[in-house]
């Protein structure tokens, strides 16, 4: 095949590739005013929802008191948004997520309840984590645990209990208020970003603030922990500015206990053809393989290598283009270009050449 008849090739993956993903993107609101609301709170603070991408497509839940008994709803990574219908018109809720994983207590109504076991589900980093999980909090250290104001915090929580750590001089890991419905104490960064965020977004807090040591892309490290009623909130003071604290992936959680699926987050994953098109979302330190198969001779382009760049000590499986790491915050796109392995053959083969891409954000 000639070079002009492959660049043609390539250009014309390019475009329909580019709008394939716009259509995915606008089409994955299963209602426009879940839309309108995801607009709204990713304008307040990054990742309030987690990346559209990421969405569960919208489906039908048994809700007591709306019409029919059923509800629309939509799963992203950090909630559940909710279609309700009342005497004022339609509005968005997000329901008390982490109170029902906590205690078992899956909702079905204003006061209908369906006893489940409480959620044997990772709290935060990487879904294998066996430690905490949200089961483990509905009792224990974190919740008979009360820190005076001005105080810092000093719970280190593991399976063995709870014990006190030397805390670091860190003025956001400092007890600045106590939620007075329920006598639990809030750190200065947790206090903070529930005010910028809203109360009425996070909730009261469920247990008191503490310590654990969690696997993030497989690296231990120790951060700080809360869960409130509609949000879990963690602090991570190497992470960069804007995600230090962060909403937890309740939504996904959440969705794994009702339903019964995995939770990915934190595992290595594996990028093939499929997702060409698509947005993937990284923490700093996560890796992924990139799987596009042998029937191709794959040419790799990074736009920008300091956020996402191929690990050279890693292993190579079979059939794949090697193993990336995201190495900080940011955005940046891969672009594979194939042309098939019989190219090389004699005389070459005129099958069509490959364009794969994908858009990377890194937090």
């Amino acid at each position: 095949m000639s070079l002009k008849k492959s660049l043609s090739l390539l250009l014309v993956g390019l475009v329909a590739l580019t709008g394939l993903g716009g259509v995915r993107a606008a089409s994955s609101f299963a209602d426009p005013h879940f839309q309108a609301q995801w607009q709204q709170d990713e304008a307040i603070t990054p990742n309030f929802w987690g990346p559209l991408a990421n969405a569960k497509e919208g489906q039908q839940e048994p809700y007591k008191e709306a019409p029919g008994g059923q509800r629309l709803v939509q799963y992203f990574d950090k909630g559940r948004m909710e279609l309700a219908t009342g005497a004022s018109g339609v509005t968005v809720t997000s329901g008390l997520l982490v109170h029902e994983l906590i205690t078992g207590q899956l909702q079905r109504g204003d006061n209908q309840f369906q006893a489940l076991a409480p959620a044997a589900v990772s709290v935060a980093g990487d879904s294998t984590n066996p430690f905490p999980l949200y089961r483990d909090l509905g009792s224990g250290p974190a919740v008979s645990t009360t820190t005076a104001v001005g105080s810092p915090v000093t719970l280190l929580l593991t399976p063995q209990g709870g014990s006190t750590i030397a805390p670091p001089q860190d003025e956001r890991a400092v007890i600045a208020l106590i939620d007075g419905q329920t006598g639990h104490s809030l750190p200065k960064g947790f206090a903070d970003f529930r005010a910028h965020v809203g109360l009425q977004n996070v909730g009261l807090a469920l247990t008191d603030p503490f310590w654990a040591d969690v696997a993030i892309a497989g690296k231990t490290q120790r951060i700080l922990i809360q869960a409130f009623e509609r949000r879990v909130l963690t602090y991570n003071s190497t992470n960069p500015a804007p995600f230090q604290v962060e909403f937890g992936n309740v939504g996904q959680q959440y969705y794994a206990w009702r339903y019964g699926t995995a939770v990915q987050t934190g595992s290595l994953r594996t990028v093939t053809l499929a997702a060409s098109g698509q947005m993937i979302t990284l923490a700093v330190g996560e890796s992924f393989s990139l799987s596009l198969g042998s029937e191709f001779n794959w040419q790799i382009a990074i736009a920008d290598p300091t956020i996402v760049s191929r690990d050279p000590a890693a292993s190579t499986p079979a059939g794949s283009q090697g193993i990336y790491v995201a190495r900080q915050a940011g955005q940046t796109t891969l672009t594979a270009t194939g042309n098939p392995t019989c190219y090389t053959a004699t005389p070459p083969c005129e099958a069509p050449s490959r364009l794969f891409r994908v858009q990377i954000t890194v937090t």
